[in-house]
């Protein structure tokens, strides 16, 4: 739990600082920063609630438990992920760009990498 904390928090850290030092050249790329940090935002905290109950199913020894809490947890951040981007396509059309979109798929990718690295280790069993 401590090394998903710390290399989430590491990529949580560096897109919002890249994002604050690139704020001047965005608008170059047809890109604005107030999205790019509530997308960044939302990623990490949806990942921190799935990573908590897919962590929840490995630990547990039921199998359907196992296959329960996964599939939750990545179910849970793919369909709200999927809603905020169509919520905040409806209601601000004008600052959602593809460049946007694209970066939050990036962030999602990137988020899902490190959470689901770390689940596959937990569930190894150790010799």
């Amino acid at each position: 739990m401590k090394t998903f904390l710390r290399r989430s928090v590491l990529l949580f850290v560096v897109v919002t600082a890249l994002v604050f030092l690139l704020a001047s050249r965005l608008p170059d790329l047809n890109l604005t920063w107030p999205p790019l940090i509530y997308g960044n935002t939302w990623l990490f905290g949806i990942t921190l609630l799935a990573f908590y109950l897919e962590s929840k199913g490995v630990r547990s020894s039921n199998a359907f438990a196992f296959f329960r809490y996964v599939y939750m947890g990545l179910l849970l951040k793919l369909f709200l992920s999927i809603g905020v981007v169509l919520l905040y396509a409806l209601t601000d059309r004008a600052i959602l760009t593809r460049g946007v979109v694209l970066i939050w798929l990036l962030l999602y990718v990137g988020y899902t990498w490190i959470e689901v690295s770390l689940l596959v280790r937990a569930g190894k069993p150790k010799p």
